[in-house]
């Protein structure tokens, strides 16, 4: 039963994440307006969860200053990102990406300093490095959105989605096949 449920599972992702693949592909400007929203979502999250730990972090005032006013430009930008593109899509589309990308730049930049602190305290920073480099990659696809060349990025990146998705299909069957013959 495990194994049956095992295959299934990896069968539905790997359906789910060509859909996922095909849609970026196929609905590129349809995708960017759906990143620009889940982007306001992660910046909200990711805002609320920082304005959490430096409420509770045993830190100095100058790092729960940072601490408080990126998590507090997170959740203004984020929420910006979610209600302007509704109100006024159109309009409101380039303003709100390059916001999105002001936002993720802001945030990285406050993030290297805040590890720099961390490593004085001795602090793991690895997850604190990650961050930095997604915000990084998340605003240069932002910024590079609007023009042809952000277009391209897209289809590629949907491409790249659509074919591990292909693998995992493959890679269910397969694996569904040798556990058939095995039992």
């Amino acid at each position: 039963m495990n194994a049956d449920l095992k295959w299934m599972q990896k069968l539905f992702l790997g359906i789910c994440t060509m859909v996922i693949g095909a849609f970026i592909i196929f609905q590129t400007k349809g995708f960017t307006m759906f990143l620009a929203i889940a982007i306001g979502i992660y910046a909200v999250v990711n805002g609320i969860m920082t304005l959490s730990a430096a409420y509770k972090a045993k830190l100095s005032d100058q790092m729960k200053r940072a601490l408080f006013v990126r998590g507090a430009a997170s959740c203004l930008i984020g929420l910006l990102a979610l209600l302007l593109p509704v109100l006024f899509v159109k309009i409101t589309w380039t303003f709100v990406l390059y916001l999105l990308g002001i936002q993720l730049l802001v945030s990285a930049i406050l993030q290297i300093y805040l590890s720099v602190e961390m490593r004085r305290l001795s602090l793991p920073i690895a997850a604190s490095v990650v961050e930095v480099v997604i915000s990084v990659v998340l605003a240069f696809l932002v910024f590079t959105m609007p023009q042809e060349i952000g277009m391209t990025i897209v289809r590629v990146a949907g491409f790249i989605v659509f074919s591990y998705g292909l693998v995992l299909v493959v890679h269910s069957f397969r694996t569904h096949r040798v556990s058939d013959r095995v039992l």
